[in-house]
């Protein structure tokens, strides 16, 4: 019985919070909404990263699916390198630099260009943004 009644007439005399106590509790509360702040900022950056790798990859696709279908309407001689210049995209894609590099590769090796074999190996690649984001697709196209 005796504690209620200290703590009651404590509460009575307690008339608001010391300056210092006051200066310490907006400290932590500017800390935490520092923290939240960059976290959200964080975020955002994550999410716009991985939209432009999502569009990079569906512009590579786009344009192997391209060839693709300019080997089965136009033929096999008509898939080079020529025929795919360097494209600097606008509108929607602004920003975005597609590239095609077509050459013939030792069917035992792909590694290794060589001519006359009948297998073309077609690599698509999409740059974004000012750090050298870059997206590949590569393909194989047969003559037979």
């Amino acid at each position: 019985m005796r504690l209620f009644k200290w703590m009651r007439q404590k509460m009575k005399n307690n008339r608001g919070i010391s300056l210092l106590e006051g200066v310490f509790t907006t400290g932590i509360l500017s800390f935490g909404l520092l923290a939240s702040m960059t976290a959200v900022q964080g975020v955002n950056s994550t999410q716009t990263t991985s939209r432009e790798g999502v569009v990079s990859s569906q512009l590579a696709n786009e344009k192997l699916e391209m060839i693709l279908a300019d080997n089965n309407h136009y033929g096999y001689n008509h898939i080079n390198g020529s025929n795919y210049p360097l494209e600097h995209m606008s509108g929607f894609y602004n920003g975005y630099a597609r590239r095609v590099i077509i050459f013939e590769v030792n069917p035992v090796n792909l590694g290794q260009h060589q001519t006359g074999t009948g297998l073309k190996k077609v690599h698509v690649q999409v740059e974004w943004g000012s750090t050298g984001n870059v997206v590949n697709v590569e393909s194989l196209i047969s003559r037979f």
